[in-house]
């Protein structure tokens, strides 16, 4: 596993509704993790988040048969998309004992109809 994460720096003064950044001082953040799974396969997150982006949007670029290349423009809301992870795993959570319990105690998580 490999992880890097820099600070974004802005290039310009920056303002928004809600705060003001001048140029120099950070912006955001941009990460890059990767990892190798034990039969060689590779995953690689990108996140940049930055406060003056061109561009905000989620992607998900998996090379198979067939190549799948999904873009999601404006992005997935951070707190929606972890609230409604958490919401589903209700059901599973009323199956397990009572006790403490971690992820690993879950299912993985799927859709269905």
């Amino acid at each position: 596993m490999e992880n890097s994460l820099e600070p974004v720096i802005a290039e310009e003064d920056l303002e928004t509704d809600y705060l003001k950044i001048k140029k120099g001082l950070v912006r955001g953040q941009h990460q890059v993790a990767k990892g190798i799974s034990w039969d060689g396969r590779e995953v690689t997150l990108i996140l940049r988040m930055a406060v003056g982006e061109k561009q905000s949007f989620d992607r998900i670029r998996i090379k198979g048969v067939p190549d799948i290349d999904l873009k999601i423009e404006g992005g997935i809301h951070g707190d929606i998309g972890t609230s409604t992870v958490i919401v589903n795993y209700i059901p599973a959570l009323l199956k397990l004992p009572p006790g403490l319990h971690s992820t690993r105690d879950l299912p993985l998580p799927h859709f269905t109809i």
